[in-house]
């Protein structure tokens, strides 16, 4: 169970906090980018806790540790462009702290 709570750290079978995150902030990079405006997105709660914590500014380490409330929005205001901002910092190997 303490790997779950680690940035890197996988359960049997699964996903680090950064392998969800390379995966998801690629796609929605590629998706936001693209001059859509708003993007809707439902997901599980290591989904969410991943891209709210690289939203929110948090250290990796704290991430898994995030606690997401069940069925209420989250909603976060983005600047044009931010989530290409966090994923070239997963490129380059940091876990980017991203201004909205």
């Amino acid at each position: 169970m303490a790997r779950l709570l680690t940035w890197q750290g996988r359960p049997p079978g699964g996903e680090s906090h950064a392998d969800l995150a390379w995966r998801t902030v690629s796609a929605l990079s590629a998706i936001s980018d693209d001059g859509h405006k708003d993007v809707l997105l439902v997901c599980h709660g290591g989904v969410i806790r991943t891209l709210l914590g690289l939203l929110d500014g948090l250290p990796g380490e704290a991430i898994g540790r995030n606690r997401i409330p069940n069925a209420e929005p989250l909603v976060r205001d983005l600047s044009p462009g931010a989530w290409g901002r966090i994923f070239a910092g997963l490129e380059a190997g940091a876990l980017p702290r991203c201004p909205r």
